[in-house]
């Protein structure tokens, strides 16, 4: 994923659901980076990263008391929970306050059915749409050995202007 935000080349990112900050590992040092994290037993592991962080939020993303709306960023990266569809409620949020996002999902999203035809409906409404997919090969270990058994990909969404081909970029990833 962070090949292709450096192709991006943002000076802002936001990561809303950063965990232990694995997406955040090969970031610039020159990019200001705002990481969201619920479980504040993982905030310490954040506050460890060299370079610092820009700022740590402490709490739900999705709730606009802990981050509000209004607030803009170049790149939003994230790995969002699929937990009660938060995928979309992630994704439609970091598209309120990030220009372009990079998201790994779950392959479902791609086939614009239940609740992810209201997505897609969202996105092209925004003028938005699909500009990158990466099609990961083999499943990243997320959630260890008995971690769902399901297929991902990287999606960068963002602006489709006149410059665009109406085709996204499609790379193949695979698993080191």
């Amino acid at each position: 994923m962070w090949r292709r935000a450096q192709v991006l080349k943002p000076k802002t990112l936001l990561e809303p659901s950063a965990g232990t900050g694995n997406l955040l590992l090969h970031v610039d040092p020159t990019v200001d980076v705002t990481a969201v994290e619920i479980d504040p037993a993982l905030v310490s592991v954040l506050q460890s990263f060299d370079p610092k962080l820009a700022e740590i939020v402490v709490g739900d993303f999705l709730d606009d008391d802990v981050f509000p709306r209004g607030i803009r960023f170049d790149l939003g990266l994230s790995n969002p929970p699929y937990e009660d569809n938060r995928d979309v409620k992630f994704m439609l949020k970091l598209l309120d306050c990030c220009e372009v996002i990079l998201v790994n999902v779950r392959s479902a999203v791609l086939h614009r059915t239940g609740c992810y035809s209201g997505l897609w409906t969202k996105l092209e409404a925004w003028g938005l749409g699909l500009r990158y997919l990466g099609i990961c090969v083999g499943r990243p270990n997320y959630g260890g050995p008995t971690g769902p058994m399901d297929d991902y990909n990287v999606l960068e969404i963002g602006p489709i202007d006149k410059s665009f081909t109406g085709r996204p970029v499609v790379e193949w990833i695979r698993k080191p």
